[in-house]
């Protein structure tokens, strides 16, 4: 699965008050992450969502 996609799924669930960069994590690699591993999908996530293109609210 690919970050945009982990991101995304992640991102519907954080309601449940799962935590996110772990989600993406585990979707993307099929186990829980380290403390480091965690850290990167953080930054790698963080970058991702700042510069995904903007929908214009309806």
């Amino acid at each position: 699965m690919k970050l945009r996609e982990a991101f995304e799924l992640a991102s519907a669930e954080a309601h449940r008050g799962q935590d996110v960069y772990q989600r993406v994590f585990e979707l993307m690699h099929g186990r829980s992450p380290s403390a480091d591993e965690r850290d990167m999908i953080k930054r790698r996530c963080l970058w991702y969502e700042t510069d995904r293109p903007r929908t214009a609210a309806a």
